[in-house]
């Protein structure tokens, strides 16, 4: 009779963990920041009917009680999945942005994260370059560029079409604050010279002339 495999519970646990992170390195990086009106979502999507980015409406609340559940059950495959949830405030200050990993924790972040795909190499790379107070071109070209970089320290391109841009507007009046950059709105904020904000976008979208 052979004697039965033991395997720790906390080995286990970082058994499931380490298969849950290999899951989503195998995922294109997103990455969230905050700008001076409000918060950016930038990541590399090819497809134009499945969406990154998602509005969460008012009384709507996301429980990641289930992602914990799943993740402590021996009966299941823990969800390869990290989500990012954020909230735009009246202020810079009230702006909340929480990372959601595979375990069900919640961890508060500040000024930038990047989750899926090289998640860590771009996230020392926002650490380093991000600011308070860019304009929406200025954070758009940010994440762009940390979207863009290889591991050897290359660049390569991404164009418009393959992006999926949304933001959490403050100064959108009387508006829905979530809106997706699309089309000639998001070229014109990636050729911008920096100082375009989406405000400005819309503008420009208006009249078909160019955002400076």
């Amino acid at each position: 009779m052979s004697t039965p495999f033991y395997v720790s519970p906390q080995q286990a646990m970082a058994d499931r963990a380490e298969y849950a992170r290999k899951g989503i390195a195998r995922g294109r990086s997103l990455v969230v920041l905050q700008y001076a009106d409000g918060i950016v979502f930038v990541g590399e999507n090819p497809s134009r009917a499945l969406h990154k980015f998602s509005e969460i409406y008012d009384r709507i609340g996301l429980y990641a009680h289930t992602l914990r559940t799943i993740f402590s059950s021996a009966a299941e495959k823990p969800y390869e999945v990290e989500l990012v949830v954020a909230e735009v405030g009246e202020t810079p200050e009230g702006d909340q942005i929480y990372r959601l990993p595979h375990d069900g924790s919640i961890v508060d972040e500040h000024g930038s994260v990047a989750v899926g795909g090289s998640a860590e190499q771009i996230s020392t790379y926002l650490d380093r370059e991000h600011r308070e107070g860019m304009t929406l071109a200025e954070a758009l070209k940010l994440a762009v560029t940390a979207l863009s970089r290889e591991p050897n320290g290359t660049q390569r391109e991404i164009p418009a079409e393959r992006l999926e841009v949304a933001v959490l507007d403050r100064t959108r009046p009387q508006q829905r604050k979530f809106k997706r950059i699309v089309g000639p709105q998001l070229s014109r904020l990636l050729e911008s010279g920096g100082a375009a904000t989406a405000a400005e976008a819309d503008e420009a979208e208006e009249s078909g002339g160019d955002v400076e």
